[in-house]
């Protein structure tokens, strides 16, 4: 696995400045320890905001993004009165990301 394919791999899942940061990562790796990154559990930015729109009442947006904890207290709160169900429309993309680059920079900063 190389690089490149890593990459193409990880465009959409992360945005576009944390992929160059990653990229600058990759090139210090050896080959051998690629094959870690392929098996890191990234969630999809559309599908995360999809849930969030569909079923952000129900906290399933924050279940799927393994945020167990604030997904007991938004389905508890009926989102934060809705309130915080109609914000999560808006930023759980955004969120996702975050999420997955940090994943992925917790690999790369092991190396």
């Amino acid at each position: 696995m190389n690089n490149s394919a890593i990459l193409v791999a990880l465009q959409g899942k992360v945005n576009q400045e944390a992929l160059m940061a990653i990229q600058s990562k990759l090139d210090k790796i050896p080959e051998d320890k690629l094959a870690s990154l392929a098996f890191l559990d990234l969630k999809n930015p559309a599908i995360s905001q999809v849930l969030a729109i569909t079923l952000g009442g129900a906290a399933v947006d924050r279940f799927y993004r393994g945020q167990i904890g604030w997904g007991l207290l938004k389905l508890f709160t009926f989102g934060g009165m809705g309130i915080w169900a109609i914000i999560d429309m808006f930023l759980t993309a955004k969120g996702t990301r975050k999420d997955n680059f940090n994943k992925i920079n917790s690999i790369l900063s092991s190396y």
